[in-house]
């Protein structure tokens, strides 16, 4: 017999004919329903009506944007029911009128943001000049869409995606941050929102700069979420708007399984941290954004020391996509004080299920492969030019056991090229899973002296050239198809 603890639908007393189940059913919410149904094989069947009517209404329902929000929240307020099924928030503040007109349910909408309070206590130390929750109700007041966001947030239990424009220093990013140091508090986690949000999508509002990687720690206290994507993301830490949570202690240990870094331009050890605070890190993409971003120079080596480090065992996919790589690492070189503040070499042979990885050539060649190009020039003399010259390898020597697709990229002159892929024509037993026909070369091909193009896209291998075009991928071809559906997320938001 069924202890008098279980749920009611599982006690041997409660025999109810199966259509007062499923009236009393119908009330359930989704999540409920399903654990409703699998209890026993009459259920199952039971509620397959009731399972189609929660598939019909996931699929109907809205996606939250800034032109909905406020009515989204009316009616959720008026029945809960309707925010069941909103499973993608897509926000980018207004930008043409920012501010809109006071509403005539301004007291309702902000008991419903009162209730907050207990949530996001005012502590007295934190860095807003007056209580959170007191600004989403001023918000409120005047119908802006950050206020009405915010609040609709804790009502919508299933939510899966969120998707953001970053900049604009509103409530709504202010509350997310808060979140992130709430749910340090275990204890408090089932009473916060976003316990079942798995896809994080942010990208900048400009043209020029970026997001801080201040913006990634409150998400990487969520357990739930198992892909994080940035636009436009890069720098250090601000320690300015966010001080309170740099550092983020105690150390995050999070969830995430792939990070998809787009048009982004990372401090070195600000994305060493965010990596170190992966235990199962699968996935991951970082292609470069330049000076537009930030400053700071791209650091493959670095990334890839802290991705041995962190993400030996798990890493499964990589992508370092930075096509002028070379010339920006033989710009940097002329800043190290001297030869032992040059980053080391990662042991890329330590990953053991990396199975597809896709960079500029340059970011693998081991470090005493590489050396400042030498031009000579018409009069006897000769000066360094920009850019890096190497040595001939086999680079599958140095890979992963594990790995069966390999795409390299970049600039090369005529002996750089013929240096990388000569080697690539025969056998290599260190990488047996990595046959010719996984194995794509490809960028720009210049001349030592005048550095004009002399062949571009130079492809070897057994590559269909029409569907590898990106410089994601290597030759899984549901991993390319994986980056583009990753990089949609930023359709709709940016510049």
């Amino acid at each position: 017999m069924a202890p008098l603890t279980a749920p009611w639908y599982e006690r041997d007393e409660m025999i109810l004919p199966s259509e007062l189940k499923l009236y009393i059913a119908d009330y359930l919410d989704p999540q409920s329903s399903v654990k409703f149904g699998i209890a026993c094989k009459e259920h199952w069947q039971l509620c397959q009506p009731l399972f189609k009517k929660h598939t019909q209404a996931f699929a109907d329902a809205p996606i939250v944007t800034a032109h909905n929000a406020l009515d989204l929240l009316r009616a959720t307020l008026r029945d809960p029911t309707e925010g069941w099924y909103v499973r993608e928030i897509s926000f980018r503040d207004r930008w043409d009128d920012p501010f809109t007109t006071p509403v005539d349910d301004a007291e309702q909408l902000q008991q419903a943001a009162g209730q907050m309070r207990s949530l996001y206590p005012h502590s007295g130390t934190d860095i807003e000049h007056e209580c959170l929750v007191t600004q989403i109700e001023q918000g409120l007041a005047t119908g802006h869409p950050a206020s009405a966001v915010a609040v609709l947030l804790h009502h919508l239990p299933n939510l899966r995606t969120l998707r953001l424009t970053m900049g604009y220093d509103n409530v709504f990013e202010d509350l997310l941050q808060r979140i992130g140091v709430e749910y340090i508090d275990t204890a408090k986690r089932s009473s916060l929102p976003l316990k079942y949000l798995r896809t994080v999508s942010l990208a900048h509002y400009d043209t020029e700069g970026c997001i801080p990687p201040d913006c990634a720690l409150p998400f990487l206290r969520l357990p739930s979420i198992h892909t994080f994507a940035a636009s436009m993301m890069g720098g250090d830490f601000t320690r300015g708007r966010f001080e309170s949570q740099v550092p983020f202690h105690p150390h995050p240990q999070s969830g995430i399984e792939e990070f998809f870094f787009a048009g982004c331009q990372f401090d070195s050890a600000a994305l060493e941290y965010l990596i170190s605070c992966t235990s199962n890190l699968k996935r991951f993409t970082y292609s470069a954004g330049g000076c537009c971003t930030s400053e700071d120079a791209y650091g493959a080596k670095i990334v890839l020391k802290a991705l041995t480090e962190h993400a030996r065992d798990s890493l499964e996919y990589l992508v370092l996509a930075h096509f002028m790589y070379h010339e920006e690492e033989a710009v940097v070189r002329d800043f190290y004080d001297n030869e032992k503040d040059r980053p080391t070499d990662a042991d890329l042979s330590m990953f053991t299920k990396l199975h597809s990885l896709s960079a500029n050539w340059a970011m693998l060649w081991p470090e005493l492969s590489l050396q400042p190009a030498i031009t000579h020039h018409e009069g006897g003399g000769r000066s360094e030019s920009i850019g890096l010259s190497c040595t001939p390898l086999d680079i599958r020597d140095i890979l992963p056991v594990s790995l069966e697709n390999l795409h390299l990229t970049g600039v090369f002159d005529r002996e750089e090229w013929e240096g990388v892929v000569e080697p690539l024509k025969a056998v290599n037993e260190e990488t047996p899973n990595l046959t010719k026909d996984k194995i794509r070369v490809d960028g720009r091909v210049q001349n030592k002296f005048t550095h004009k193009d002399e062949r571009t896209l130079v492809v070897v291998g057994g590559w269909d050239d029409n569907e590898q075009k990106m410089i994601f991928g290597g030759g899984d071809k549901a991993w390319v198809k994986r980056v583009w559906a990753t990089d949609k997320l930023f359709e709709g938001h940016g510049w």
